[in-house]
């Protein structure tokens, strides 16, 4: 049908679960088992004279929907969790959980839904490295039951690091070394920091010969990359020498 309108509490577009097309009492997994109003239903028994609001499952309404009310316990929805799952964070420094990726073995009648956080699946970043406490949410119509897992969110993707190439310079004039400049660049998914593990520091006066610089990038979750390159510093410049001038004397006496 079109155009149809349910009010609050209605069931529509479920299959109710009759026991058969003809027997109207409810099946053990029927929706309509605790799912009327008590405060709008005064009646005590059922079309089979038994009794009416009997609990069959804990907690919220007590009456069924429809003319039988069922007669002893239905099957209730068991949430059971993973006691943790680990998400590893992609290049971009993102990674989702599926709800259905945290159930263990949850029972119930079927098909039971899952949930995380109340969604279907929810996102994490680098914000959130390490274990977070999350809730999934078993559900099959009005049954529903929730347990509590821990996601570990992982980052083992190392940080990019580009070094210079090796640099070859002369001596500045006068000295025996020359300042040399120079960058080291990074990248991580997450976040970094730059280290310089060996040599000098760029703008520093590099002495004759060959020079190494090591540079390290290393991330939050102490992954880490290494990079070198050499300074080779040649003297070009020829000594200068000074002589007196020309000297003219006479014999000694």
């Amino acid at each position: 049908p079109t155009n149809v309108v349910c009010g609050a509490g209605n069931l529509f577009n479920v299959a109710p679960l009759f026991v058969s097309a003809t027997d109207f009492h409810l099946q053990d997994c029927s929706p309509a088992i605790d799912a009327g109003l008590d405060a709008n239903t005064a009646t005590t028994v059922d079309l089979d004279g038994s009794t009416r609001k009997l609990e069959a499952l804990a907690g919220g309404e007590l009456i069924d929907m429809g003319a039988y009310e069922f007669q002893s316990s239905a099957t209730p929805t068991v949430a059971v969790c993973q006691t943790s799952v680990d998400v590893i964070l992609d290049n971009s420094g993102q990674a989702t959980v599926l709800a259905i990726a945290l159930n263990n073995g949850s029972t119930g009648c079927s098909p039971l839904v899952f949930s995380i956080n109340g969604q279907s699946s929810i996102p994490f970043d680098c914000s959130q490295i390490g274990a977070n406490t999350v809730t999934m949410t078993a559900t099959y119509v009005n049954r529903t039951a929730t347990c509590s897992s821990t996601v570990n969110v992982v980052d083992n993707t190392p940080p990019t690091i580009t070094c210079p190439a090796n640099i070859a310079t002369t001596t500045d004039m006068g000295q025996c070394s020359a300042v040399t400049t120079y960058a080291v660049t990074a990248n991580d998914n997450c976040s970094y920091m730059l280290t310089k593990t060996g040599g000098l520091a760029s703008g520093a006066a590099f002495p004759t010969g060959v020079n190494t610089v090591t540079w390290k990038a290393t991330d939050p979750s102490s992954n880490s990359t290494v990079c070198s390159f050499t300074v080779t510093v040649t003297d070009a410049q020829a000594p200068t020498i000074t002589c007196p001038a020309n000297i003219v004397k006479t014999t000694d006496m």
